[in-house]
Parts: structure tokens; sequence; C-alpha cells
């Protein structure tokens, strides 16, 4: 009987673990949309048919495994959706043995344990609090059935200590599995945008231009379309920060950031690359239209006031380089962007530069 609630334990920490793996991009929670919190439902139910399977058999038509913790897992992770599409895939599983007075008091069992664990989940205990108290629910009311069906007393002597040991062991491993899990990937996922963001400006920082820039003239290359790419440096930023302070001066970038977006489209890729720096990739853009956009991004930053933190108002202008492909060959788009660039700041900044086709 130890082998198998060990192999039952195993079965459930096994898939748990999977499901976690699987939809780390999707964790399971009450804000996930509700494909995820049904797809978390059914996987729910699932697990609880496989446990069934590989239940321990005490006598004819009486099993006892850890159906009941996946519903437990999609109470408190997914809510009462989750745990309804769990709840109702356990409970036909049960019949499908076969419709006899155990295995609709079970399923009867099974829906009264929605209810409580519900009501569980809508108090305001702490996560643990709600935890345990799911589990110590379902081991009495399970203790309670077993000593209901079985007719000799010392079998149920026997397999409800057991029972309960097993059960809280597998409920707080299962608990345990998915916060580490999630927290790991959580975490990942935080430090691995923050490797590829500009805290200052939210924007794509220099590491995260360079990637999606391979990415875009890859995709230009292949699909024989065309790509600009905009390299923008704000003229004589040095200024404002002696002036009004570096605090200013960051805001000042930040308001910049907000420029381009606004006047790029939402597929456009807008990055800082470092300093008073930025770049704009333009995914399927001819130069005129490149240019066009260029000449109202240095426009628009021309004539916008920047209100600062302690009031004062200030204008900046900038400069931009262009360059385009296959005007310019694959490997050199961004020298001759910065080249262009360069042009554009001797020649008398606040203008747009385009060097002829290399």
């Amino acid at each position: 009987m130890i082998n198998d609630f060990f192999i039952n334990s195993t079965i459930l920490i096994s898939l748990l673990f999977l499901y976690c793996e699987v939809g780390k991009n999707h964790p399971l929670n009450q804000q996930s949309t509700l494909v995820t919190r049904i797809l978390g439902g059914l996987y729910g139910g699932l697990l609880g048919n496989i446990l069934m399977i590989y239940s321990i058999q005490l006598t004819g038509d009486i099993r006892v495994d850890l159906r009941h913790i996946p519903m437990i897992i999609a109470m408190l992770y997914g809510g009462w959706t989750s745990a309804l599409v769990t709840m109702v895939m356990v409970a036909a599983g049960r019949l499908l043995y076969g419709v006899t007075t155990v295995a609709i008091m079970t399923t009867l069992l099974s829906c009264c344990l929605f209810v409580v664990l519900w009501f569980v989940q809508r108090t305001r205990w702490r996560f643990s609090i709600k935890a345990f108290a799911m589990a110590v629910v379902v081991i009495i009311s399970t203790s309670l059935l077993l000593i209901a069906v079985l007719d000799e007393w010392s079998m149920s002597v026997r397999i409800i200590p057991l029972y309960t040991l097993v059960y809280s062991l597998g409920t707080w491993l299962s608990i345990t599995l998915f916060e580490h899990t999630y927290q790991r990937h959580s975490l990942f996922k935080t430090y691995e945008e923050a490797s590829y963001r500009d805290e200052l400006t939210g924007l794509g920082n220099v590491r995260y231009f360079r990637q999606v820039y391979q990415a875009c003239l890859e995709n230009a290359r292949g699909k024989d379309e065309e790509l600009s790419l905009l390299y923008l440096d704000i003229d004589h930023f040095k200024n404002i920060n002696d002036t009004h302070g570096h605090a200013e001066g960051d805001y000042v970038l930040k308001e910049v950031g907000k420029v381009l977006l606004e006047l790029t489209r939402s597929y456009d890729i807008v990055c800082r690359n470092g300093g008073e720096e930025f770049s704009v990739l333009l995914p399927d853009c001819p130069p005129a239209k490149a240019f066009e956009v260029a000449e109202r991004i240095r426009g628009h930053i021309q004539h916008h006031s920047f209100l600062l933190q302690k009031g004062t108002k200030v204008s900046v202008t900038i400069s931009i380089g262009l360059a385009h492909y296959p005007t310019v060959k694959a490997g050199m788009l961004i020298e001759v962007a910065d080249q262009a660039l360069y042009r554009a700041k001797q020649m008398g900044r606040n203008q747009v530069q385009q060097l002829p086709a290399k």
C-alpha cells in the first residue's frame, strides 16, 4: 500500500512539474485569461483521472488516491473556474468505473468539496492558511467516507493515518512546486526584460537593438522587403545637464522617448542606444517614407516645449541620420546611418541626412 501511495505521489508531482514548465509563459492565476484558467482546469481534471487509474483499490469498488489535490491547486491558483472544470472531469471519470453506490457517493463528495473549497478561497485568510484549510477539509471528508463504506474498522484504522500523511505531504509538495517554479520563471522573466530594457526611458537598450536589428535585417532579406534605420541624437544635450542638472536631463530623455513612440508605428522598434542617442527601426519602409517620418520627428521635437520638473520650459533639437536597405548593403546599414548622423551634425544640426547609395 505504501508503494501504491508513493506511485500516486510521484505521478502527481511529475505531471504538475510538466504543467509548470509547459505553461511557464502563461502562469495560472486568477488574473489569467479565461482560456488559461479553463486549460488549467482541464489539465487538473486529466491529472485527477490519471491518479485514479493508479489508485489503491481497497475492496471491490472502493478506491483511494490523491485525485482531489489537483482541484485544490486549481482553486488556489485559477479560482472557481479552473476548479469547476477539474471537479467535473474528476467526478465524471469516477463514474466511468461503474455507477455504483460508492461511485455516486464519491461523485457527490467531489461536488461538495468544490463548494467548500470555493468558500475557503473567498475568505481573506493568508494563502498558506487557505491551503492548509483546504487540505484538512479534503482529508476529513474522505476519511469519513472511508469509515462509512468500509466494512472492516481495522482497515479504516490502517488506511486513514497513512492517507492523511501522504495527502498532507502531497499537497505541501504540490504547492511548494508551483510557488518555486512560478517564482523562478517570474524572476527569470524580470531579469531578461531588464537586460533588454533601458531603465530610464523604458525603451529597448543597445543590446535589444542589436538583437532586433539582426532579426529585422534577416526578415527583410528573406522576404525581399525594405528596412529603414534612423539614428537620432539630441543636439547640445550637455548644455541641458550643465544648466538644469542631470535629473532634468533625464526627464528630457524620457519625454523624447515618448515622442518617438507617439510618432512611429506600433510595430516600429524604438531604442535608446546610450546617452542622448536613439534609434528607430522601420520595417518594410521605403526611403521616402522613412525620410518623412524622420522629418516629422525632427519638426515635432523642435517645436515641442519640455516643461521641466522645476517649472522651466526648454526646447531642444535633434539630428537624424537615415540609412535604407537595400539601397545600402546589409552589413553597412548601421555604419551608414551613423555617418549620416555625423554629417547632420557637421551641416549645422537640427536636420535629417541620408548618404548616397553604397
